[in-house]
């Protein structure tokens, strides 16, 4: 990722620092700033990666629900 960066411009990565919640993007030089968002991208990938795995439903399965005889099914049964 630092070599996309690299191809931006100080003024691009200003912006993109801040967005990211870093201070002070003004006073620091390009490499810098580089190495800030680097930093940034290493400490959020174990956070993406947690995020990818599937999360286990703690609820039971519901069990079928129990046929409900009609009335024409009562009478059939009650006629043999």
């Amino acid at each position: 990722m630092r070599e996309k960066y690299e191809t931006l411009s100080v003024a691009v990565l200003r912006e993109l620092a801040k967005s990211r919640g870093v201070k002070n993007t003004s006073t620091m030089k390009k490499s810098d700033i580089i190495d800030v968002l680097c930093s940034l991208e290493e400490s959020d990938a174990p956070k993406t990666e947690t995020k990818s795995v599937e999360k286990t439903d703690s609820k039971p399965a519901k069990r079928p629900a129990k046929k409900v005889a009609t009335v024409e099914e009562k009478e059939a049964t009650e006629s043999h």
